[in-house]
């Protein structure tokens, strides 16, 4: 979640400092095209596609990061606290099937959160900072009706390999059952039940 607060806030802030310069920018070459420079009117070309570009990305950045809860899915599972090796059942209920899309899975996703070192070259120089990254450590989907309102079983068995529940600060593991939308361009609406998986 803060991940994706950060994201949405540097995409505001970039969104700020690139395109009220980038419209200076193109005042200030529309004024020389004006004045007799054939040079400039491409430049004008340039600045105004780069002017629509800015907002077009910046939304798409924002609506990926923000996290949409489906509060027409409801999900329930047969237990949080298992073992490795172990099986959970989760129920699922679509309370309004116009409100959902024409997909809907659902899954046993293990995500894990790692700190790594990022480098960036500024002013000649290299910089490096630390990031919290993620990815999916384990993930097993199912397809879901969206149009039924009858509760949907499904039975998922965590592999016995599978990484436990963990959380450090370099590496962690975070195990849940999660009834998602997929969707394009942002993230997909979901519902989400943590689950604690000992080792």
């Amino acid at each position: 979640m803060a991940r994706g607060i950060g994201i949405v806030v540097g995409s505001i802030l970039a969104f700020a400092f690139l395109f009220v310069p980038a419209v200076v920018l193109l005042v200030v070459l529309i004024v020389i095209a004006a004045g007799g420079e054939p040079l400039a009117w491409a430049g004008v070309a340039v600045m105004a596609a780069v002017l629509v570009a800015i907002p077009v990305a910046g939304r798409r950045i924002y609506l990926r990061a923000r996290r949409v809860e489906a509060t027409h899915l409801q999900l329930e599972v047969s237990e949080t606290e298992l073992a490795r090796g172990g099986e959970v059942r989760a129920r699922l209920r679509v309370t309004e099937p116009g409100a959902a899309s024409d997909r809907l899975e659902v899954g046993l996703v293990c995500t894990a959160f790692y700190d790594h070192e990022v480098r960036t070259r500024e002013d000649g120089r290299t910089r490096t900072r630390r990031e919290i990254a993620e990815e999916h450590a384990y993930k097993e989907w199912k397809p879901a009706d969206p149009r039924s309102t009858l509760d949907q079983s499904f039975t998922f068995t965590i592999p016995p390999a599978a990484p436990f529940s963990y959380e450090g600060q370099i590496v962690a593991f975070a195990w849940r059952v999660s009834a998602r939308e997929p969707a394009k361009l942002r993230r997909d609406p979901s519902r989400d039940v943590p689950l604690w998986v000992a080792p």
